[in-house]
């Protein structure tokens, strides 16, 4: 379970007494597997996280953009968000991120075919021509 290890290890370095460590506290203790996500109310509600200032974005500006920086991996899906236990857990995130990628192509083309005719002026990329781009880009990285 390295994801588990990562996990503990981050944990162990951040506020016990924060927010984010208790929503991250609670998914490694609640939501090992994607068989086991938990949606951001159970999330609030279990981990104790009470203040009226921590909020879905909180956490997902915070502790879960941060998990995709770090050695560790918070996947989301349809059900909520888990910490991958093993290699199926991995291949549900990525079926869920590439079905949200092609609805999201799909939408970007849609609206390219309807604002072209009446914003003329806003220059629409084919969606190619913009995938490349991010290709592009994260090979630089």
């Amino acid at each position: 379970m390295p994801f588990k290890t990562a996990v503990l290890a981050y944990l162990a370095s951040i506020d016990s007494d924060s927010d984010d460590y208790r929503a991250l506290d609670y998914l490694v203790k609640n939501a090992l597997g994607s068989s086991k996500s938990k949606g951001w109310p159970k999330i609030k509600e279990f981990a104790g996280i009470d203040t009226e200032e921590y909020k879905q974005h909180d956490f997902q500006n915070g502790v879960l953009a941060l998990s995709r920086q770090n050695k560790f991996f918070i996947c989301s899906n349809n059900k909520g968000y888990y910490i991958p236990e093993n290699e199926n857990d991995i291949k549900v995130a990525k079926q869920y991120y590439e079905s949200r990628i092609e609805t999201m192509l799909t939408n970007l083309k849609h609206l390219r075919t309807v604002a072209i005719e009446g914003y003329p002026a806003i220059e629409f990329k084919s969606v190619e021509a913009w995938l490349e781009e991010v290709v592009a880009r994260l090979q630089d990285e």
